[in-house]
């Protein structure tokens, strides 16, 4: 399987009319959904921004947020932007990451 080639606009690096986002572009690794709404959002604003609407095109910057069941009414949050140069990573478990999920 190939993955569609992207910039950090999530434009296709050989025409710039099309734009990849989640599983099927090339920045998305790991592969969640998280990271595609990310993704969107750089998208539509460097989409806007071709239309000529004066707004600038939002930064990629991925992060990976992840909440696993533990149980009845447990679950455990983690979040981390550190495969990508950032500083958060943090963990937490409870009931409220079971109520986020």
């Amino acid at each position: 399987m190939r993955w569609v080639p992207t910039d950090t606009d999530i434009r296709h690096l050989d025409y710039d009319n099309i734009f990849a986002t989640g599983d099927c572009g090339t920045l998305s690794q790991p592969k969640l959904g998280h990271i595609a709404a990310i993704q969107g959002e750089v998208a539509a604003s460097a989409i806007a921004h071709d239309l000529d609407v004066e707004i600038p095109v939002q930064a990629y910057k991925p992060e990976v947020v992840c909440i696993m069941n533990r149980g009845v009414s447990e679950a455990t949050l983690i979040a981390s932007d550190t495969l990508y140069d950032g500083e958060m990573d943090f963990a937490v478990s409870g009931a409220v990451p079971y109520t986020m999920k």
